[in-house]
């Protein structure tokens, strides 16, 4: 069962002023028990959008490399948190909501 984006609520928004990362924040999902995600990132590049969900670094061959923490299988929740995260992000703005202040989008 695949939530849609007014199921999710977007928590602990802190804005970034980097050239492609925009923002860390978390997500709650009431349908799946109550499943916070904290620490997902979000990026711009030109056109492109995505997220990137919690990771923990290890070493490969003397290289550093991430491991995803927690991820959805179905491609498409990217989407799904990517609306979501619109949704936040207008209704937060229409606001002047100051950052990490808990604003749910239901």
């Amino acid at each position: 069962m695949e939530p849609s984006k007014d199921k999710i609520i977007i928590t602990r928004f802190t804005k970034q002023e980097k050239p492609v990362l925009k923002a860390f924040f978390s997500i709650q999902i009431p349908q799946y028990a109550g499943l916070c995600v904290n620490d997902l990132a979000y990026f711009e590049k030109g056109d492109q959008r995505w997220i990137s969900y919690p990771q923990k670094p290890y070493e490969k061959d003397g290289e550093k490399k991430y491991a995803n923490v927690v991820f959805f299988e179905e491609k498409a929740m990217q989407n799904v948190i990517l609306q979501a995260l619109d949704e936040y992000m207008k209704k937060s703005n229409q606001k002047q909501v100051k950052d990490e202040q808990y604003v749910p989008y239901r």
